[in-house]
Parts: C-alpha cells; structure tokens; sequence
C-alpha cells in the first residue's frame, strides 16, 4: 500500500468536565448568642464543604435564609442556606445547608439593693446659733450633715440641704430655720422628718449708745428750767409772808438770781432759810417794841 500524496488521517476529541453529583452536605456546628444579637453579628459561613458520589469533597457557596430569626426573642433557631455551585455539579436531592444557632436569655438586671428607711434624726433640734446683725447667711455654720437613725437599728450621716430663704442678717430677731435630708439612691425618707435650728440675730450695741447721749442732755436742760422755777417761786413766796417786805424782796431776788445761774436746789434751800430766820427777827424786834410802849 502506497500513499504519494502523504494524506494523513485525523481525529477531533473533546474533553469535558466530570460531572459531580452532591450526595451530602456537611453540619455546622451549632452557635449560640447572647440575647440581641443581631444577623450582620452571627457571622455566619459563606461556603459548606459537600460530597459528591464518587466520594470527592468540594465546596459549594450559601445564600443564608434568616427571616425567622429574632435576636430579642431567647430560643433556638434552625437557619438554612441554599447551595450555589460549577456547572459540572449537580444537586438533584436540593439538598441544602442549616445551622442551629441558640439566642440566650436576656440577662437579668442586677436588683438594686432597698434603700435605707430613715427612723429618725438623731439631732433633729440643732443648738440656738447667736450671730451679729449683718452676718451672712453662708457665715452662719450650718451642718452639711446630720446623723439619723435607721430602720434596722444602725446610724448614718446624711446631707442636709438648708431652705434660707426667710433669714434676713439685717433685721434682728430669731429665725427657724429648717433642712430637709438628701435622700439620694440609698436612703428614704417616709415621714418626711426635717432638722431645725433657730438663728438668733443680735442688734449691735454701738448704735444705742448715741441715742442715750441725746436723751441726757435733754435731762439736763429739763434740769435747769425746774432750777429757774424752784429759785423764783421760793423767793416769791417767802418774800410774802415776811412782816418786812423788803426782806422778801431781797430774800427772793438773790435766791432766784443764784438758782438761775448754777441750777442747784441746794443755794435755793439755803437762802430761803436764811430768808425765814431774818423775816422772823424783825418780827421778834416789833414785837418787843409794841410791849415796852
């Protein structure tokens, strides 16, 4: 056999991709979360590891399927995923891909613990506070805090918050003053107990003192007007009842003149003795007169 024109023969062959069929897919573990997890936060896989009938393994991506999850709501949930996978693999079962994830229950918020019932103030009637007219009320000392006594038998100090409002520093008298206790979150105060101090607020002496020196020199000028009076009316009157008018007259002249000028009862009391006793001599004389004629 001969072949002049070189023919050669040919054959055209085509490979194609081995077909793959899913027997299985693999299980996930399961996850548990904390109460209000959210999806974007349960990090679920994009890929799941299959096995395909002739044994090999592969991977296939999943599209997770999570309407029916609520993180707020504690339970278990069953997620699953359908499978997208090449072209040379098959899934006739529809088999897909499922995880169970597990929501906690919420947890419980710490109880806070009962507040401390307030028995009674210990000192509920603070000592009188003794303050000069013109001290402010923030010089007044009061307590930032006061002892009470609780319910259960034990002592504690509590802030006080001071109502000023009726204290005035510039006018003198006595002022209640009343605080009311500053609970907060550990105590209660169910009688509304209230501590007290009264604020006593004393005049200054200096301003008195000027008044009294006027009043006294009013005194003494009343003084020399009964001096005036007392001369003029014992010269008057001893004058009078004199047998010598002349005696009275200048019994009475020089007693006023000299009561004028000091003021003093005792020269008015002196003279008008000495006036009696010179008006009683001449009467002595005109008598012993009369006799003898």
């Amino acid at each position: 056999m001969e072949n002049p024109d070189g023919v050669k023969a040919s054959i055209q062959v085509t490979v194609t991709k081995k077909q793959y069929e899913i027997k299985s897919v693999a299980k996930l573990d399961k996850k548990k979360v904390a109460y209000g997890t959210a999806v974007s936060e349960l990090n679920l896989p994009t890929e799941v590891e299959v096995t395909y009938t002739d044994g090999t393994t592969g991977t296939a991506s999943v599209t997770w399927n999570t309407d029916s999850y609520d993180g707020n709501t504690a339970g278990d949930y069953t997620l699953e995923g359908t499978l997208s996978f090449a072209d040379n693999i098959t899934n006739p079962k529809n088999l897909t891909a499922s995880v169970k994830v597990t929501v906690a229950k919420k947890a419980e918020e710490p109880k806070p613990e009962p507040k401390k019932e307030i028995k009674s103030i210990v000192n509920a009637k603070l000592d009188d506070i003794s303050v000069k007219e013109g001290t402010l009320a923030t010089a007044l000392g009061l307590p930032g805090q006061v002892e009470v006594e609780l319910k259960d038998g034990t002592t504690a100090m509590v802030d006080v918050d001071w109502d000023l409002s009726a204290y005035k520093s510039d006018v003198p008298g006595t002022y209640t003053l009343t605080g009311e206790l500053v609970l907060g979150d550990e105590f209660e105060n169910p009688d509304g107990l209230e501590v007290s101090v009264d604020v006593i607020v004393t005049k200054i002496k200096g301003d008195d003192s000027n008044k009294g020196d006027d009043n006294k020199g009013d005194d003494n000028k009343g003084d020399d007007n009964k001096g005036d009076n007392n001369g003029t009316n014992t010269g008057n009157n001893t004058g009078n009842n004199t047998a010598g008018s002349t005696s009275g007259t200048n019994a009475g002249t020089t007693s006023s003149d000299k009561a004028a000028k000091t003021g003093d009862a005792t020269p008015l009391i002196l003279w008008g003795a000495m006036a009696m006793l010179a008006a009683g001599a001449v009467v002595t004389v005109v008598t012993r007169r009369r006799k003898r004629r």
